[in-house]
């Protein structure tokens, strides 16, 4: 069933992820979910690639989400998508497909359409095309939707609240900045001027700064406004009419001490203006200092031509008695969040998997004030999820602070409850969101059996990895449920093998490897011909490596939210499939990940940066070194970047379901201090990769693109002129690395994730969806992540930077 016929009917939220497996597994047909395969001469269908359970998110406006989860037959290895989207005539919009994407088995290709493809009023089909080769192919059915608002900019609007903050609350501060202008030497700063001063007097240079305390703004508030207002009271030399730049300050531009170190301040271009304008929108540079993302270090005013310009302007001060300079912001205090959103709920044997979105509004825009101020989150603190029975009382309850999902257990099969979900912010608690009739159910011979197969399993797959056993009957020897897993562990051992392979023959192997399991899950399908087990998988290594004479031991962890479904209509349970448990349970939003491209909407890519070189005769990474050039900008702290990454590997995923370039994005950020580059009107320019932001302010939280999708931030890297690294070897830790699993097409990456270490050329990766923590590069071989077993994976390695 779709998401949309869902909030339409909450008491189906209750087998959502069972009854997607089981489409997925027999093959019927459940609207709009998988369509019947289609084969290709050369191929069978029985080896077609399943497409199942198509959603759309904001399908009721022209920049809808489509979403849809992709498995081989097998669940091994990556799969390639097609989103197609045609209009009432059946005119393809935006090219044949819209949209392509590769992802690994059991995950979403998901792709948002851009403002401006679609139109208000006109209804409009999509439908995902699947294939493993050019030949086996499946598709889901078409479905219809009509957008009846668009996504332009709303207009200027204000917050109830509002402070003008000018006099003593904003420091001003103005010197001439020629380094000689005072008898040779520099001049020193006028404290809080009457005038101040920007341009040229036809003999010296002027530059002047201003920094406000915000103090009077209540932390956690959204900015709907700011406006800096200057009022010329004065010509330099005369009034030339020049630009006013408005910039970022670097570094406290009250600790300079005169004009020269003043006017060397390095800054970011916030706004620009003329130079009589007198108003000027500086919204988000004051969002981002209220939050505390950005370090409150003032504003440098200068001429656009500040070290040549022959004229300029005198405005008044903060303190002037007409006219004064100020910065007037107006504001939404803090709040509850609203309820959580999307609530969907997969019931089980003695327990139900709770899944949502994050509210509408958080009602608190969090930034760096947050109690870990260097994973400041989306401004909730904390969700609570509750089980109510029909007396109203509370018999299962739960709280979360690094996802939005949660299991709740101890409930009586048969018994009807009602699933609760709030958000708490540091305001307070908000409504909840409410699934009714939400029944648990037992499972044919008890949950035990089968969470006890999936460890089982999982267990070996270590052992092939490690290189203790070198086939899957000899993995499963002991194991008392072999016979449900033998198939499907046949399906993953050669990748499994494969790793061990690889790790050996780049001097790597694991002293230990184990997985355990924990919140699991055991649910019936509809129809009681399956059991799927939906469980965290923890699993934990160590890897010894001796590239190049030197011994290097690395503890690592891999989680998983895994999906294993055994069908249960023959004597013995079998799994027979497998997926990514948050893309079952987890719903669609306009946060969700990026994972397909446009060439017609998204654009060409700045260059085409090479992939990573391999040896042909090995497939392993070459091993050479070659001169790593610079350009100007900023650069990544790589040291913070690695070390916020290390923190946080398992910490919250930010309102996002799969968040692996969101988890980069916060670490170049928070942990790189690399400056976001937010345009003043956010929704205007959040599909153009020549920006990088997550905004809070008068649009509502607004992400770039770039900030959340793989390919759009390997394109904003490459746009800003970063460099993209040939040879392994040169890679640094700090480093952001990008994969396509089907191919080298530098528009076809879907992955991003954080070198942690490089020890001779073999590199160990942090990421999240799924989350690692120093994992070896080749050490995965079969689905969820890095992987020897993709024969067409191609990486790239770029160093991060921006221009601004």
């Amino acid at each position: 069933m779709s998401r949309i016929t869902e909030r339409l009917r909450p008491a189906t939220q209750v087998s959502r992820a069972v009854l997607l497996l089981f489409a997925l597994l027999v093959g019927v047909l459940v609207a709009p979910g998988r369509a019947e395969a289609v084969s290709c001469p050369g191929g069978t269908t029985d080896q077609s690639p399943i497409v199942v359970e198509p959603e759309a998110a904001s399908s009721t406006t022209t920049t809808p989400v489509l979403s849809v989860l992709l498995e081989t037959y097998n669940g091994v290895g990556s799969i390639s998508g097609s989103l197609f989207v045609t209009d009432s005539a059946g005119n393809a919009v935006a090219g044949t497909p819209m949209a392509t994407g590769s992802v690994l088995s059991g995950q979403r290709l998901t792709y948002q359409v851009p403002a401006g493809a679609l139109s208000v009023g006109t209804t409009y089909k999509w439908w995902v095309t699947a294939s493993i080769s050019a030949c086996v192919h499946s598709s889901s059915s078409p479905i219809s939707f009509t957008p009846t608002t668009s996504t332009s900019s709303p207009g200027t609007t204000t917050g109830p609240d509002a402070v003008t903050i000018t006099g003593s609350s904003l420091t001003a501060e103005t010197a001439k900045s020629d380094p000689t202008a005072c008898s040779g030497s520099p001049c020193p700063l006028s404290q809080n001027p009457a005038t101040l001063d920007v341009g040229g007097d036809g003999a010296s240079h002027w530059v002047s700064a201003l920094k406000p305390d915000l103090s009077a703004i209540p932390t956690g508030s959204t900015i709907d406004s700011a406006t800096l207002n200057l009022k010329s009271t004065a010509c330099l030399n005369g009034c030339a009419g020049d630009t006013l730049n408005i910039g970022l300050a670097q570094d406290d531009v009250t600790t300079r001490t005169d004009g020269k170190s003043l006017a060397a301040v390095s800054t970011t271009l916030t706004a620009s203006g003329a130079e009589a304008a007198g108003t000027y929108d500086i919204t988000t540079l004051v969002a981002e200092w209220a939050d505390g993302d950005v370090a409150d270090d003032g504003i440098l005013l200068s001429a656009s031509d500040e070290t040549t310009a022959t004229s300029g302007v005198g405005y008044a001060g903060p303190t002037a008695a007409s006219g004064a300079a100020s910065i007037k912001v107006t504001y939404t205090p803090p709040a509850v969040p609203s309820a959580p959103t999307s609530l969907t709920t997969t019931a089980g044997d003695g327990g139900v998997l709770v899944a949502w979105a994050e509210p509408a509004s958080t009602g608190y825009v969090e930034g760096e004030h947050a109690t870990d101020n260097d994973d400041p989150g989306d401004g909730i603190s904390s969700y609570t999820v509750s089980a109510v029975n029909a007396a109203g009382s509370t018999v299962a309850t739960t709280t979360t602070s690094t996802t939005t999902e949660a299991l709740l257990t101890g409930l009586t099969d048969g018994t009807s409850y009602t699933v609760k979900v709030t958000a708490t912010n540091p305001v307070g608690t908000g409504p909840a969101a409410s699934a009714t009739g939400v029944s648990p159910e037992a499972v044919p011979g008890g949950p035990t059996q089968y969470v006890q197969a999936v460890s089982q399993m999982l267990n070996a797959r270590d052992g092939l990895e490690k290189g203790t056993y070198s086939t899957s009957t000899a993995a499963l020897a002991s194991d008392s449920y072999s016979t449900y897993v033998s198939t499907w562990l046949g399906y993953e051992s050669a990748a499994d093998v494969g790793v061990h392979t690889a790790e050996s023959a780049n001097s790597e192997s694991e002293t230990s490897d184990t997985t355990t399991l924990s919140n699991s899950l055991a649910a019936l399908s509809a129809d009681g011909s399956m059991v799927t087990v939906y469980t965290t998988a923890d699993e934990t290594f160590t890897t010894v490596d001796t590239k190049n004479g030197t011994t290097d031991t690395t503890p690592g962890e891999a989680i998983d939210q895994d999906a294993y479904s055994f069908s249960v209509t023959g004597t013995v349970p079998q799994i027979s499939q497998a997926a990514d448990a948050d893309a079952l349970v987890k719903p669609v939003t306009a946060a969700s990940e990026i994972t397909a491209y446009s060439a017609s909407l998204d654009g060409t890519p700045a260059g085409t940066p090479s992939a990573l070189a391999t040896d042909s005769s090995t497939g392993y990474f070459t091993a050479g070194t070659e001169t790593v050039s610079a350009s100007g900008g900023h650069w990544a702290n790589l040291s913070g970047v690695v070390a916020w990454a290390n923190k946080w590997y398992d910490g919250t995923y930010n309102g996002f379901s799969d968040d692996c370039t969101d988890f980069a994005s916060r670490a170049l950020h928070y942990g790189g201090k690399l400056n976001e580059n937010t345009p003043s009107v956010p929704p205007a320019h959040h599909s153009d990769d020549h920006y990088w932001f997550q905004s809070h302010g008068l649009f509502g939280a607004t992400t770039s693109y770039s900030w959340a999708g793989a390919y759009h931030q390997a394109n904003f890297q490459n746009i800003e002129g970063s460099y993209f690294y040939s040879y392994a070897l040169d890679a640094s830790p700090g480093d952001l690395i990008f994969a396509n699993w089907s191919g080298g097409s530098f528009s076809g990456i879907s992955h991003t994730g954080v070198v942690v270490k490089n020890h001779g050329g073999n590199l160990y990766i942090d990421q999240h969806s799924n989350t690692r923590h120093n994992e070896p590069l080749l050490k995965e071989g079969s689905q969820k992540t890095w992987a020897s077993g993709h024969p067409n994976l191609h990486v790239w390695i770029v160093s991060p930077h921006t221009k601004f």
